[in-house]
């Protein structure tokens, strides 16, 4: 090979296999840098986490065996002590063979069992006892409610005629609303079913507990004619101290139409004497009760396309009987 005349002696062979060598040891020394610099980062961070936990423990009175697990935790998710380090950690822990136990002893002297009010859940393991759930399958709905929650297991209690719809491995849906909060669901599997000495069912914990905006409420197309009482403004007033009962109420009620429906709200048929700001007293069907729920609403829109009304002082409760009906209605249709 002939080098090209550029005005000065092309290198040596040994010279340019010496340079490519130089730099090569230059980038080998770059790379070595960085991986002691990370190394040295992890191991610091391991350290800080460690020491956390430790004082976390020390001041929640864990015992040794606690202790030892909960430092195990935190290492193993590589986030700081809290409740999100530890629900990530549970299934991982339980598949080691670490006891339901000792893990529920922890979950407890940490306080992970009481969250705060209208702060988000981040599984069902922090779910209270008597908190009333939708059960769903694919043909069925039932108002539920919860009995008691451990590290493996949530245990329903169950209307007795849900008790022969359910079996062992049947995948379910679950929803809940929860108060100042928001409305949750997730999908499980069904543990066991047991009819005594009451009806019960033990359902899985879902990998995966979704939180649902008051916005994004589940709906359901109907056609349904309910009575709804337009209410005067001292109306109004009387049927919030009275929870809307309707013999206090004089207004003649109205023939309405209703298109559409939430847990949030419902939807009526478009109608001239109803307008935006309007109070409403509606009844709701329900086929959980001999009567109809009896709600409270207010007209945020109305025009061509119908007359919107959004519920008004609607327990937490009502919320899942709506929302239940709203299930039913769609495996009429075919929906679900």
């Amino acid at each position: 090979m002939e080098w090209p005349d550029l005005g000065f002696a092309p290198p040596s062979a040994l010279e340019f296999w010496g340079f490519v060598a130089l730099v090569a040891l230059g980038l080998s020394w770059i790379g070595l840098r960085i991986a002691w610099e990370t190394t040295k980062e992890r191991t610091d961070r391991r350290d800080l986490l460690r020491r956390t936990a430790a004082l976390h423990a020390n001041e929640s009175g864990l015992t040794p065996e606690g202790a030892a697990l909960f430092e195990k935790i935190v290492l193993a998710t590589g986030l700081y002590p809290g409740l999100g380090a530890f629900e990530r950690a549970v299934d991982r822990m339980l598949r080691a063979g670490v006891s339901p136990e000792l893990l529920g002893s922890v979950r407890v002297k940490l306080g992970y069992t009481r969250p705060k009010t209208g702060s988000p859940l981040l599984s069902t393991r922090e779910c209270a006892p008597g908190q009333d759930v939708t059960l769903a399958t694919k043909q069925h709905v039932f108002a539920a409610g919860v009995l008691d929650v451990d590290e493996t297991q949530i245990l329903l209690k169950i209307p007795n005629d849900a008790v022969a719809n359910l079996a062992g491995g049947m995948k379910v849906s679950v929803s809940f609303y929860r108060d100042f909060d928001a409305r949750y669901s997730f999908a499980t599997r069904v543990r066991e079913v047991s009819g005594r000495p009451a009806p019960v069912v033990a359902l899985n914990h879902p990998p995966r507990l979704n939180r649902v905006q008051d916005r994004e409420h589940l709906r359901a197309d109907v056609e349904w004619e309910i009575p709804v009482t337009r209410l005067s403004p001292d109306e109004y007033k009387r049927a919030v101290k009275l929870a809307a009962a309707p013999g206090r109420i004089e207004s003649r009620p109205l023939r309405a139409k209703v298109l559409d429906i939430s847990a949030g709200g419902f939807r009526l048929a478009p109608r001239a004497d109803l307008s935006d700001g309007d109070h409403l007293v509606a009844e709701i069907p329900s086929s959980e009760r001999k009567g109809a729920l009896v709600a409270l609403a207010r007209v945020i829109a109305s025009n061509e396309h119908g007359v919107r009304c959004a519920f008004q002082g609607v327990t937490t409760n009502e919320r899942d009987e709506i929302h239940r009906e709203i299930l039913r209605e769609r495996r009429k249709r075919g929906k679900i």
